[in-house]
């Protein structure tokens, strides 16, 4: 059953296409009788056709007169179409009136057409035989036209005309019933099509993406073939009738022109197309050869004399824009319509626009490649620069990216990085010789070395601190109402520094309330008479009351 309605949709399918194909020629083919005009004729300059339904009878040519040969041409077009109405009878009246400078073709002894010398000259003829000629050719193809426009033949055409629109309703009626269930069959075949293709061993490759490629390949197929089948049909059935024939010609030579044009254009490219092709692949070849030099470099397999290979791949990446620039440059002069007026304007635009828009990444291209060679920075230190804080997560040539503490990444434009300082946290971290600092203030009234060994016990209680070298005090100032000290620790973690800093600011805090040195910090001024210290109550010590006030009188 299946295997029989499949036949018959084959065969449709088939007898359509014929039928569509049949009709095609049957309103396009010239009538029987029609002379076909000289080639010589057709090469000749300023030819103008004569043309009736969708015959050229002959052409016409400039000459002397006011009327130029396309304006006359298309008069006399006009005028035999008209004729051709009032029935074949109108053949016998044209007759040939030959004169010393013109020769006349005439319509019941009216004028209908002047035959010039250029006429007669392009045509290889004497001026009367050409005259002649032109006339019987109108005498031949007249009552052919007015046979064509009874009311028999046009019952005719429109049949040719209905058989045609049923073929293209059929054949869009197939492409809708065959396709969509060649997609849904498609559609099926996931989990078959899974087990091939894992078979198969390429990456990436899944039952999904080949059965979504294959659809919308139906798709692509089904639609072209529906543009293909009205295409054919729109110039078939103007060319059936004689009033609308000229119409279908016309369209025809609107498609086909171009299309011969294209054909031509890329046969004759085809020496050019093997060139950029050489040199594409050459330059392909260069590149997988400096990508594989480079990555030798990265990995360490070849050395190279005061070449860091961190510089390896940013460096391929400026060699490679550099080999694709050539090559470009080579290929341009034979692309197509390289040479052309529009291409240059559009390249003096692009150039003006790329002048004015691109200074400041040209600049931040060139930072990014001072940057690159000057060492101040590696991914993944953990740097400073301007106001921001955090590792380094990529650099290229225009950016540098950093993600902060709170995990926040930003780019900072290599013009603004190289433009500043950078301070960079890792590159003493390495050897554990960063130095984290913080700075308490602390009363007057509390003993300097004791600050020191609490400040320093505190350093050593912290995690990420190192031992050795040990820590230390300096203090940095004595104000107006406490001393300023700050701890200096050594550490290996440079990245660890939000944390380190927290742990350390709590064992401050710890030591010193345990050591019953109050935090002065920034500017506490307190009196001393009846006011508790600040240390937290429950780190008094045993038997601690608040002081009372004292009160002094003068003696006097």
């Amino acid at each position: 059953m299946t295997a029989g309605l499949g036949a018959r949709r084959s065969a449709l399918g088939t007898a359509s296409a014929l039928l569509l194909v049949g009709a095609l020629a049957l309103g396009a083919q010239a009538p029987p009788g029609a002379e076909v005009v000289p080639s010589a004729e057709r090469l000749a300059p300023n030819a103008a056709p004569v043309v009736l339904d969708r015959d050229t009878l002959f052409f016409l040519y400039d000459g002397s007169g006011a009327y130029s040969s396309a304006e006359r041409a298309k008069r006399v077009s006009v005028a035999l179409a008209k004729i051709a109405k009032n029935g074949p009878a109108a053949a016998d009246s044209i007759g040939v009136l030959n004169e010393e400078r013109r020769s006349e073709i005439t319509l019941a002894r009216q004028p209908l057409l002047f035959i010039t010398d250029s006429d007669a000259a392009a045509a290889g003829l004497p001026r009367a035989a050409a005259a002649e000629r032109y006339a019987q050719r109108i005498r031949d193809v007249l009552p052919i036209a007015a046979a064509h426009r009874t009311t028999g033949a046009l019952w005719r055409d429109a049949g040719i005309a209905a058989v045609q629109t049923a073929v293209m309703l059929l054949l869009v009626l197939f492409a809708n019933f065959v396709f969509p269930r060649i997609e849904r069959a498609l559609d099926r075949s996931r989990t078959r099509l899974t087990s091939s293709i894992a078979g198969v061993g390429i990456q990436g490759l899944t039952a999904d993406r080949v059965v979504e490629f294959l659809i919308g390949l139906t798709r692509l197929t089904r639609w072209a073939f529906t543009v293909l089948v009205i295409a054919a049909y729109v110039p078939a059935v103007l060319a059936v009738f004689p009033q609308t024939a000229s119409f279908a010609l016309r369209l025809i030579a609107s498609v086909l022109t171009p299309l011969k044009s294209a054909g031509t254009a890329v046969v004759d490219y085809l020496p050019n197309l093997v060139l950029v092709i050489i040199i594409a692949l050459g330059a392909r070849l260069v590149l997988r050869g400096v990508r594989g030099f480079f990555h030798a470099v990265r990995a360490g397999t070849v050395k190279l004399q005061n070449f860091d290979p961190e510089w390896a791949m940013p460096t391929y990446q400026i060699a490679r824009a550099v080999l694709i620039a050539l090559s470009f440059a080579l290929m341009f002069p034979y692309l197509p319509g390289a040479n052309s007026d529009a291409i240059k304007g559009v390249s003096i635009f692009v150039g003006v626009l790329l002048s004015f828009g691109s200074s400041s990444a040209i600049s931040n291209l060139m930072a990014g490649v001072v940057l690159l060679y000057s060492r101040a920075f590696h991914v993944g230190d953990w740097v400073r620069i301007g106001a921001v804080e955090g590792a380094v997560v990529s650099r290229t040539l225009l950016v540098t990216r950093l993600r902060t503490a709170k995990n926040v990444e930003i780019s900072v434009p290599n013009g603004v990085v190289l433009g500043g300082p950078i301070e960079n946290y890792t590159a003493q971290a390495e050897s554990g010789r960063l130095i984290l600092h913080t700075t308490v203030t602390i009363g007057y009234d509390a003993p300097w070395k004791t600050v020191h060994e609490l400040l320093i016990a505190a350093a050593r209680a912290t995690a990420n601190i190192e031992r050795e070298p040990a820590p230390f005090v300096l203090q940095t100032a004595l104000g107006d109402f406490n001393v300023a000290y700050q701890i200096n620790a050594f550490t290996r973690h440079a990245e660890r520094q939000p944390a380190t800093y927290a742990e350390l600011h709590r064992n401050i805090q710890e030591k010193f309330n345990a050591g019953g040195v109050e935090i002065m910090s920034p500017h506490f001024f307190a009196v001393r008479d009846g006011n508790t210290v600040t240390i937290p109550e429950s780190q008094h010590p045993p038997g601690y009351k608040a002081p009372a006030f004292r009160v002094t009188t003068d003696p006097k």
